[in-house]
């Protein structure tokens, strides 16, 4: 598989280019990856590291988790970007 997306490579990176201002439109920007979509994952999982976590504390994280990312999906949607069915819920 790989070789055979080795060979197509010229013409995928063509197609990218030729649709580049509409892929930049849909999907997130770094900033907004990291920032907006990343951080509360990150301080989802310090807040559940430790002797101190518990299954009530953990299953509230997972719940805000959620909640997060159908927030983002509305938010993205709305914009008309794209957003990828792996972080559907």
């Amino acid at each position: 598989m790989l070789e055979a997306a080795l060979k197509l490579r010229p013409h995928v990176e063509r197609m990218l280019m030729d649709d580049l201002d509409n892929l930049r439109n849909e999907y997130l920007t770094p900033a907004e990856w990291t920032h907006q979509f990343l951080q509360p994952f990150e301080q989802a999982t310090q807040a559940c590291e430790g002797d101190d976590a518990t299954l009530d504390s953990t299953l509230y994280t997972v719940d805000f988790l959620i909640s997060h990312l159908n927030t983002a999906e509305a938010r993205h949607k709305a914009r008309g970007r794209h957003v990828p069915q792996e972080f559907l819920v």
